[in-house]
């Protein structure tokens, strides 16, 4: 029976303890895409501007051309940096799940029920655990709010308008992905680890 306790305290330790640099990858390569295009750009328009058997008409044609795929690059790695956002909201609430079924405290129809937040805060109280004291919590919350918004109208809702008044502005348009992006990467990290810490006392 402690064996296999133990077994389950190590499966939930390693589902809810992320690794900071693999999260960060989720947005490293829109970047390294967008310097690359924006490298080759220069290059290519130094060639441009330095070949004598183009008309200064042709040049600006060429150059216009070169403008655009700076362009795309830049809403590649907008759309990037947004799908960065949605995919930590999901490891986040996949960990919750899988960490829920390996302490085998939770019958299959709560684990499935854990993506709801109410359900989420029902569930783990009846085992004795207060998720909405947990440290962190809110920006749990509100990372869960903002994938919402992003992957239904990509607009602030009332809702998170409401969490953070002084941040959100309902209809407001949402940008700057990745700067959301790195402020809520840490704390939801730890409140996953807290989480985790609070079923391991359980068992």
């Amino acid at each position: 029976m402690f064996q296999k306790q133990s077994l389950e305290k190590m499966q939930i330790m390693l589902l809810t303890d992320l690794d900071m640099n693999v999260m960060m990858d989720l947005l490293s390569g829109s970047s390294v895409y967008t310097q690359h295009v924006e490298q080759n750009t220069i290059k290519t328009a130094k060639s441009i501007e330095n070949d004598q058997t183009l008309t200064e008409d042709q040049k600006q044609i060429q150059l216009e051309f070169l403008s655009d795929d700076i362009n795309y690059a830049q809403e590649a790695q907008e759309l990037a940096e947004e799908l960065a956002i949605i995919g930590l909201y999901k490891t986040i609430e996949v960990r919750i799940a899988k960490a829920a079924k390996a302490s085998k405290l939770f019958s299959n129809k709560k684990i499935n029920e854990l993506y709801i937040t109410d359900k989420l805060t029902e569930h783990f109280n009846a085992i004795g655990i207060d998720v909405e004291s947990i440290l962190h919590f809110d920006k749990f919350k509100e990372l869960k709010l903002l994938n919402n918004c992003l992957k239904h109208s990509g607009e602030v809702n009332q809702t998170l308008a409401d969490l953070e008044p002084s941040k959100w502005t309902k209809g407001e348009k949402i940008t700057k992905f990745a700067t959301h992006f790195y402020y809520l990467l840490e704390p939801n990290m730890m409140f996953l680890n807290n989480l985790g810490s609070e079923l391991r006392s359980k068992l």
